[in-house]
C-alpha cells in the first residue's frame, strides 16, 4: 500500500519537474523526518536496548544517509531502500525524453509480475526447486527490494491510478492495470507463504488462512485508491480541509519510521508502569501519531526551507511546479 501512493506521487512528481528539480523534492521529502526519526530510534536503543554506541552507529550512519544496504536503526527502513531504487529509475526515464509513464507502467508491471508469477509457483510447489525456494524465502527482502523485482508492481499499480485519475484508460492499459494488482497479490501470497515456513507454529488451517486477511486488506485499500484517483477525494478534502488531509498524509512517513522501536518502547514503558497491554499500544501509538503531526505541521517545514536556502546558495533553487504544463502519458515537464 505504501508503495502504490508512492508510485502514484512520484507519477505526479515527475510529470512536472526537470530530472535535478525530481531529485531535489524527493530528498526534500525523504531527509527531514529520516534524520529526526532515526535520531529519536537511535537515542532509544541507547537507553533500552542494551547496545553499545560502536553497535549503533553504523546503523545509525547509514539510516541518516539513505544508504541502500543494512544494517539501518530499525528494520523498517528496508522500504526505503526499494524507494530510492525507485527514484533512481525515474531520475534515469527523466533523461531519456521519449520515455513515458506508460512505458514505466508497463516496464515494471512486466518485470516485477514475472518475477512475482515465479515465487507464486515455487510457492504453490509447481516449481519444485530447493534453490530458489531458499531464494525466495530467505534472501528476497534485501536484493528483491533493491532491484524492485517484488515492490516493482505495486509502484506500477501506483503510476496506473495516476494516468487513470487523469486521463480515461484504454481497455489494454486496463489489462495493465489490473496485471499489476494480481502481480500485487501474488507478492502478498508469497510473503505469507515463505514467512509461514519460518514459523514453528501454526493453528490447524493457519497457512492456508493466513494470506486471506492481508490480501483482503490490500483490496480493499486499492478500491479506495481507484475511488479517489477518479475525483471523488475532492468532496472529501472540501470537508476535511485540503491542508488537513495533506498534513494527514505526511504524518503517514514519519510515524511509519517510528511505530516499530520507538512504539514497542513505549507500549513497555506503559505495561510495566501496570497498564494494560491493549491499552499501553493504543497510547503509545495514539502519542506517536500526534508527535509526527507536530512534526509536520510545524517541524519539519521550518527543516525543509532551511534547507531549500541553503540549496539556493548552491545554485540548486528549488522551485514548485505548476500542473498546466503536465503531460500525463510522459514524464515530459518543465526543462
Amino acid at each position: 500500500m505504501f508503495f502504490v501512493i508512492s508510485g502514484f506521487v512520484i507519477a505526479n512528481s515527475a510529470s512536472k519537474r526537470s530530472p535535478v528539480q525530481f531529485l531535489i523534492s524527493r530528498a526534500l521529502r525523504l531527509y527531514p523526518a529520516v534524520w529526526v526519526c532515526s535520531t529519536a530510534t537511535f537515542v532509544v536503543l541507547l537507553l533500552f536496548a542494551k547496545l553499545s554506541l560502536s553497535q549503533l552507529i553504523g546503523a545509525y550512519i547509514r539510516s541518516l544517509v539513505l544508504f541502500p544496504r543494512g544494517p539501518w536503526i530499525d528494520g523498517v527502513y528496508w522500504t526505503l531502500a526499494a524507494e530510492i531504487s525507485f527514484y533512481a529509475l525515474v531520475f534515469l526515464l527523466l533523461t531519456l525524453k521519449r520515455v513515458t509513464l506508460l512505458h514505466a507502467a508497463w516496464g515494471l508491471t512486466v518485470y516485477s509480475g514475472l518475477f512475482n508469477a515465479v515465487g507464486l509457483l515455487v510457492a504453490l510447489g509447481v516449481i519444485p526447486s530447493a534453490r530458489l525456494y531458499e531464494f525466495f524465502n530467505l534472501h528476497r527482502l534485501a536484493a528483491g527490494a533493491q532491484l524492485l523485482l517484488y515492490p516493482g508492481c505495486f509502484f506500477a499499480l501506483g503510476i496506473w491510478f495516476f494516468i487513470a485519475a487523469n486521463q480515461k484508460l484504454t481497455v489494454f492499459e486496463r489489462f495493465g492495470l489490473a496485471l499489476a494488482f494480481f502481480s500485487g497479490v501474488a507478492e502478498i501470497f508469497n510473503n505469507c507463504k515463505f514467512g509461514i515456513s519460518n514459523v514453528t507454529y501454526l493453528p490447524s488451517g493457519g497457512s492456508t488462512l493466513l494470506p486471506l486477511a492481508p490480501i483482503a486488506v490490500f483490496t480493499s485499500a486499492m478500491c479506495i485508491v481507484g475511488f479517489a484517483a477518479r475525483g471523488s477525494v475532492r468532496s472529501t478534502a472540501s470537508v476535511v480541509g485540503a491542508g488537513n488531509l495533506r498534513t494527514l498524509g505526511l504524518v503517514t512517513y514519519p510515524f511509519y519510521l517510528v511505530h516499530n522501536l520507538i512504539g514497542a518502547a513505549a507500549a513497555s514503558l506503559l505495561i510495566a508502569a501496570g497498564l494494560d497491554a491493549g491499552l499501553s499500544v493504543f497510547l503509545s501509538l495514539t502519542g506517536l501519531l500526534m508527535l509526527c503531526w507536530v512534526f509536520c505541521s510545524k517541524v519539519e517545514p521550518v527543516i525543509t526551507a532551511l534547507l531549500k536556502k541553503f540549496l539556493a546558495r548552491l545554485g540548486l533553487g528549488y522551485r514548485e511546479q505548476s500542473t498546466s504544463s503536465t503531460k500525463i502519458r510522459g514524464f515530459e515537464g518543465p526543462a
